[in-house]
């Protein structure tokens, strides 16, 4: 990795400040680290702001990590610079790796990754698709990256789109599932401050337990019922719902939005 010597974020929002964060407290050695943004907000001090032109000629790993809808507004920019030797990496939901290559016909190394929020507490599932030919070095690299807030896990570019509904999506949809609980103990005459402490709690308590054990999800949640007890009424509730069906539907729908971007 001693080649790649700089990178440039194009975008410095929420999501490329917790990718850099990764990078400050991981063992990565990057001498220099750029960005371009059209905000006036200040950078780290470690982070050089420049053009997006001389970003482009100066940076050695470009990180895309503006909205998709966004690319168009700089796509000119990338016509004129010798990208040859360079990598792009971008974290755009449904930009597909061939819209990437339209950007430069020299432009050989392209990654797509699929990070989500996670990532401001290094603990971020990233999603990583390859293009056919992409220098080895430039992989190992970004999958350092992404192994700094988190984990990765490499698959076909036609599955990025559920992976993005899943994996990039799929915290919002927690979240929303969380805010639901909280309003029902407020129901319950459980105040707002309590409720979401213990809501966050049984969340936190249970994903960890999960990640602790190597039991199956279906066997924790029969060590938890027992025979016409609540939770068994409570599951049995759900089954009647059809909340399966109801989550495929909702993933299916932020995948067919994902697709959308693809060919938007």
């Amino acid at each position: 990795m001693s080649n790649i010597s700089s990178i440039g974020f194009v975008g410095f929002g929420n999501m490329a400040t917790a990718i850099f964060e990764g990078i400050k407290q991981s063992n990565i050695k990057i001498p220099k680290i750029y960005a371009f943004r059209k905000s006036e907000k200040i950078l780290p001090k470690s982070v050089y702001k420049l053009n997006l032109d001389n970003l482009l000629k100066t940076a050695d790993v470009i990180i895309l990590a503006i909205k998709p809808q966004q690319l168009n507004e700089i796509a000119a920019h990338f016509k004129e610079v010798d990208l040859s030797k360079k990598c792009i990496i971008s974290i755009m939901a449904g930009t597909k790796i061939k819209t990437l290559t339209n950007l430069n016909k020299k432009l050989n190394n392209i990654i797509r990754v699929m990070p989500n929020t996670a990532a401001s507490i290094q603990e971020s599932v990233s999603i990583i698709s390859v293009k056919k030919g992409t220098n080895k070095e430039f992989i190992t690299f970004t999958e350092s990256i992404f192994e700094s807030i988190g984990s990765i896990q490499k698959v076909d570019e036609e599955q990025m789109n559920f992976a993005t509904a899943m994996f990039g999506s799929g915290p919002a949809f927690i979240y929303k599932i969380m805010e639901d609980l909280i309003n029902i103990c407020n129901q319950n005459k459980i105040n707002k401050k309590n409720s979401e402490l213990l809501i966050k709690q049984l969340f936190f308590g249970t994903s960890k337990l999960a990640q602790a054990s190597n039991k199956p999800i279906q066997t924790l949640i029969k060590e938890i019922c027992s025979p016409n007890g609540t939770t068994e009424a409570g599951l049995k509730k759900l089954k009647e719902l059809n909340l399966d069906i109801s989550m495929a539907q909702i993933i299916d729908s932020a995948e067919n939005r994902a697709k959308k971007l693809s060919n938007e």
